[in-house]
């Protein structure tokens, strides 16, 4: 019984961050098929509060993402590249994304109370993120 409980607390974490995997590698399937067919409302809703809903439905209007079509092109392909430690909202996941006319590009999210989409940064820099980048292009 005593090796049973020590074994759950050693793969707890694990458990914790295959959760968080999972949980972010639906969200950003769930965006890049959003963002390439220009599915605001599909975007808008991924927040639940009413305030970001609101903010969210200008700033990922169908007008708004046709012209980040032109800008950036659509979302070739993406890769997680980890959580920034040095970003002050804890569990910010980073991603690279391919970008059909930009090039390579990196976004980034949190989730708020665990299951709510909190920051999202959609073509987004740090100096954690570009060391993040800087280890993965090595």
């Amino acid at each position: 019984m005593k090796y049973l409980l020590s074994l759950l607390v050693a793969i707890m974490p694990l458990l914790s961050f295959a959760q968080s995997s999972v949980r972010n590698e639906k969200l950003m399937a769930k965006f890049v098929a959003d963002y390439n067919s220009v599915n605001s409302d599909g975007i808008v809703h991924m927040w639940n509060d009413s305030e970001t809903v609101e903010w969210a439905s200008k700033a990922w209007s169908a007008a708004s993402i046709t012209n980040m079509h032109k800008q950036y092109g659509k979302i070739l392909s993406y890769e997680y590249l980890g959580i920034d430690e040095e970003d002050p909202n804890p569990g910010l996941a980073v991603y690279v994304i391919n970008m059909s006319v930009a090039g390579t590009k990196n976004l980034s999210f949190t989730f708020d109370n665990g299951k709510d989409l909190g920051t999202f940064r959609f073509i987004t820099s740090s100096d954690g993120i570009d060391k993040m980048m800087k280890n993965h292009n090595k």
